[in-house]
């Protein structure tokens, strides 16, 4: 049920954004030619399965904590400013731009910008990768809320 749910959030926001900035572009009479039609499908389709896996782990923590909206209010906006999505990464101060490297959002970002010109396949492999361990974090923390549902017959935190 919940990776159900998070797919189809994830779903209707990529939907969004494509349409949204499709029109965006239609609008302003910006080109928008892809090179390698293949490997923005690939990107698109990458962005999906790691939105379902960022997803995944940010609910199933907040879900352990007992200040979930506090948390997802303090770290939405910073995750978009520093993972390159509001401001570009080299634009960012040298002390701080490094977080962009840790979010995938950031790298699969940089790969469908690539399939524009030449598509940049490391740039989607390391975003796969972090969000494998996304995942892994995410499947964990679920284990860690369901173990605790089935012992102590609740998920409060006290």
């Amino acid at each position: 049920v919940l990776l159900g749910k998070t797919l189809g959030g994830v779903l209707y926001d990529t939907a969004l954004i494509l349409v949204s900035q499709t029109l965006f572009c239609a609008l302003t009479h910006l080109p928008l030619r892809i090179t390698d039609p293949a490997a923005f499908a690939i990107g698109i389709a990458a962005v999906i399965a790691c939105g379902v896996a960022s997803s995944l782990m940010i609910g199933a923590l907040l879900m352990l904590s007992r200040y979930a909206f506090q948390l997802t209010t303090a770290l939405g906006t910073p995750v978009m400013l520093l993972g390159g999505t509001l401001i570009p990464l080299a634009m960012l101060p040298r002390w701080i731009s490094w977080v962009g490297w840790c979010i995938n959002l950031s790298w699969l970002q940089r790969f469908l910008v690539s399939t524009l010109t030449a598509p940049r396949w490391g740039d989607l492999a390391v975003g796969l990768a972090i969000s494998a361990l996304y995942a892994a974090v995410g499947v964990r923390a679920v284990h860690v809320m369901l173990r605790r549902a089935r012992e102590e017959g609740t998920l409060d935190l006290a």
